[in-house]
């Protein structure tokens, strides 16, 4: 195959499958879907490169009928022409205009259409931006110095439908006239969510999307991808400001409000990332009002990670080169003297110089073709505990498929034990959730025939707490606390057995009585029990407020220590981390023994 067609199956190839474990991980973060795209399209665009590079594996394929390979069997030569001399000299054949020009010239025309529309999009964005005035001062950039870590320009636009990031090395926020007279709370959260798309990269990686949509314009997957790849940036950075604290309902609020104010005015065309896309707005609504959307956000040697394994998983589809099978020399014919290889009589005694020669060596028609062997199927078996050894029943566990995608699901029996028989070999990533348990996930590799055995321990869940303190009033709100992890507590079981040494294989499970086991996962939440409020330092409290996360540890004698700054915003940090360091919790018990656990404390400074 050529480069040019060997590239367009690469990408078609790569593109498939990127959209299709992006459809996999529905119940995923939108951060994880979003790298899975960028780095498919990252992928498509090396596969020229990869084509190049990586080493062709040649697979044979058969493309015409037997009649057809008989007919190639004959070369024709082109003309030749007697000077008076007596030489002969060949003559070229005529240049005629091939469907395999017409299609080169309809792809470049279609690339410069969509590189045009591109281009045109930028000097529109530089235009605007050129017409925009800087913010030195105010509100704006004091928020904006607070909550970015490197240096970004805003502007103020004289269009009020104008809100938008665009930049790589120098990144820029367009605000919307008007936009001085915002509240507070709404400017952190649309500052908030433009400044994780400069965090994420995401502009950068748009364009590199659109720039594989220019060159693969015909390729209705590559149109798919890069308008799911922006869908997913503005899920992920939703996800991001809901982390930070801002109330879903809220922050919904804020978004309805500025796509209604910029209703009525002329949107600009442009390849920058705007906050409040109409055409995207009422499912990032629904999607951020949801309970139960996991809003975990993706490190960036997670994302280098998914990248590499992106390029790795491309480079053997880029080595398969389908070609012709071998066929036998074929005789070459001059000066219109048309013989078949069929029709020349060779008898023993003719002299070598007129026996055909030997064909290569090939495998013979008649024999039977080589099936390989169906591999054996294996199996995955477990048992769940706690950090005790107790077995932990009702545990739900879905085994994933990494290649292809397919998910089981299983819950542990009253011995803990869960088991997925007849599974072809392959990589599996196990999943197990249960309710005042942390979530355990692990990555498994089953050979042909292989059965897996593990035994996963699931340890408590973390206590969150949010504490807001008004800064200027007297008194301070009463902390809202919230147990996530450990909503459920399970009640006790006895008596109390040793654990099983060993559990069966998933397919070979004795029907006989088991052996009694002790039965885990009895959790009961700590209690506060002295309580300590932040005070507010001397310096200035901003207009946006001030957002301050802790996370400590619940000792098991129900004191708290190693209270660490996640998030910090000076000088306001240490007097949550002096209030947390006082607070003391009767012990958190999991089957009746004291244990330790997390604590993640959010501290909101307002104003009163």
């Amino acid at each position: 195959m050529s480069l040019a067609v060997a590239a367009l199956v690469d990408v078609t190839i790569v593109l498939a499958l990127a959209l299709g474990i992006a459809v996999a991980l529905r119940q995923r973060s939108a951060s994880l879907r979003h790298a899975v795209l960028g780095a498919g399209l990252l992928a498509a665009a090396a596969a020229p490169a990869l084509e190049m590079i990586v080493p062709a594996w040649d697979v044979p394929i058969a493309w015409g009928s037997p009649a057809q390979e008989a007919a190639s069997a004959l070369t024709m030569t082109s003309p030749a022409v007697t000077d008076g001399g007596g030489a002969r000299t060949a003559v070229p054949p005529p240049k005629v205009f091939s469907w395999v020009d017409a299609i080169w010239i309809a792809w470049m025309a279609g690339a410069l259409v969509v590189l045009a529309g591109l281009i045109t999009g930028f000097v529109r964005l530089a235009r605007e931006t050129r017409r925009c005035a800087v913010i030195r001062s105010g509100p704006w950039r004091e928020l904006a110095d607070r909550l970015s870590l490197q240096p970004v320009t805003l502007l103020e636009s004289h269009n009020p439908s104008l809100l938008l990031t665009w930049g790589f090395f120098r990144p820029k926020v367009l605000l919307p006239s008007g936009a001085e007279s915002w509240t507070a709370e709404r400017r952190v959260a649309v500052l908030a969510h433009e400044l994780a798309h400069i965090r994420r990269g995401d502009w950068a990686l748009q364009l590199a999307g659109e720039t594989v949509r220019a060159i693969y314009w015909f390729n209705p997957l590559v149109w798919i991808a890069c308008r799911q790849l922006r869908h997913e940036s503005e899920y992920a950075c939703d996800d991001a400001v809901l982390v930070a604290g801002i109330e879903a309902t809220d922050y919904a609020t804020h978004l309805l409000d500025v796509a209604r104010h910029a209703t009525g005015y002329r949107h600009l065309r442009s390849p920058g990332l705007a906050v409040a896309n109409p055409s995207t707005l009422e499912r990032r609504v629904s999607a951020m009002l949801s309970q139960t959307r996991n809003r975990e956000p993706l490190t960036r040697r997670a994302r280098v990670c998914v990248v590499a394994a992106a390029i790795v998983a491309a480079a053997p589809i880029a080595a398969i080169a389908i070609t012709e099978p071998a066929r036998e020399s074929a005789m070459s014919v001059a000066d219109a003297d048309v013989v078949l290889a069929a029709s020349i009589p060779v008898e023993k005694s003719a002299p070598d110089a007129l026996r055909p020669a030997d064909p290569a060596p090939r495998r013979s028609r008649s024999a039977a073709p080589v099936v390989p062997a169906q591999q054996e199927p294996g199996s995955i078996s477990g048992v769940m505990t706690d950090l005790s050894g107790g077995v932990l029943p009702g545990v739900g566990v879905t085994l994933t498929e990494t290649a292809s995608g397919v998910v089981h699901s299983r819950s542990s029996d009253g011995a803990g034990f869960f088991a997925f028989a007849d599974l072809p070999p392959g990589r599996y990533q196990l999943a197990a959730v249960l309710p005042g348990f942390a979530n355990v996930t692990v990555d498994l590799t089953l050979a042909a025939g292989e059965n897996v055995q593990r035994r996963l321990s699931m340890r408590m869940g973390a206590i969150v707490e949010t504490i807001t303190v008004r800064c200027g009033t007297v008194g301070v709100a009463p902390p809202v606390t919230t147990r996530g992890m450990m909503a459920r507590e399970r009640p006790a079981v006895a008596p109390l057995f040793t654990m099983l040494p060993a559990f069966p294989a998933a397919q070979d499970r004795p029907a006989t009585p088991i052996q009694p086991v002790r039965v885990g996962g009895v959790i009961r939440p700590p209690q506060k029990v002295r309580d300590a409020y932040p005070v507010c330092p001397t310096a200035p409290l901003p207009a946006s407020g001030a957002v301050v996360i802790l996370e400590a540890t619940i000792g098991p004698d129900g004191k708290v220590r190693d209270v660490t700054v996640l998030r910090s915003v000076p000088p306001f940090d240490q007097p949550a981390v002096d209030a947390v360091g006082q607070w003391e919790f009767t012990p958190a018990l999991l089957n009746n023994v004291p244990v330790p656990v997390i604590l993640t404390v959010t501290a909101l400074y307002q104003k009163g």
